[in-house]
C-alpha cells in the first residue's frame, strides 16, 4: 500500500467526497497524506478541512516559500493522486501546462519516479469530448494511471451518470495495485 500519498484537488464538486477517502487511508493503511488544491477546488471545500484530516498544512499556491514545494512534495511521495481531475486539469497535464500548484506538480511528477494516478470526475458531455478523450489516451500512453470515472450521481442534475469520481473502494484498490 502507498505509505506517502500526495493528493492534488482540482475544481469539481467531487472534492466533497475526498474526506472519507482520507480518513480511510489514514485509519486502515496508516498513509501519510499531503494535500494541494487549486483555487477552484477551494470554492468547494476549504484547505482547513483537509488540514484537520491530515494534520498537515495544505499547499494552495505555487509561489510559497522558496518556490520549490512542487518539487519537494512530488519527490517525497510514492504516488501523486489527482482527484477529482477535471477536463481542464487533464488537458493541462497532457499539454504540459503548469499554471497552478496541481498542474505544476503533475508536470514534475511525469518526469520523476513518483507514480501519477488520475481520478476523473466531470459532466458526461465533458468526458465525451473527443479532445478530453484524446488527452486521456495521450496520458495513458505516457504511463499515467487512471481510476474511474465511475457510476454515481451527477450532482448538478441529480441523476445517475457514468462520469462520477471513482469510489473510495476503487481508488484504494488502484493504490494497492500501484
Amino acid at each position: 500500500m502507498v505509505r506517502n500519498l500526495l493528493l492534488g484537488c482540482a475544481g469539481s464538486i467531487g472534492v466533497l467526497f475526498l474526506p472519507t477517502l482520507i480518513i480511510r487511508l489514514r485509519k486502515e493503511y496508516n498513509t501519510e497524506i499531503d494535500v494541494m488544491m487549486t483555487a477552484n477546488a477551494q470554492k468547494f471545500l476549504t484547505p482547513y478541512s483537509f488540514e484537520i484530516l491530515t494534520g498537515k498544512p495544505v499547499t494552495t499556491d505555487m509561489f510559497v516559500g522558496y518556490g520549490r514545494e512542487h518539487i519537494t512534495l512530488v519527490e517525497s511521495h510514492d504516488v501523486f493522486l489527482i482527484a477529482p481531475a477535471t477536463a481542464s486539469m487533464i488537458s493541462k497535464i497532457a499539454a504540459g501546462i503548469a499554471d497552478d500548484i496541481v498542474s505544476l506538480s503533475a508536470c514534475v511528477c511525469m518526469g520523476s519516479n513518483t507514480k501519477l494516478l488520475v481520478a476523473p470526475a466531470m459532466n458526461a458531455a465533458m468526458w465525451s469530448n473527443p479532445f478530453v478523450q484524446a488527452n486521456v489516451e495521450k496520458l495513458k500512453g505516457a504511463g499515467v494511471h487512471f481510476v474511474g470515472p465511475s457510476v454515481g450521481t451527477e450532482i448538478v442534475k441529480f441523476k445517475e451518470a457514468t462520469t462520477a469520481l471513482a469510489s473510495d473502494d476503487e481508488i484504494v484498490e488502484k493504490l494497492l495495485e500501484l
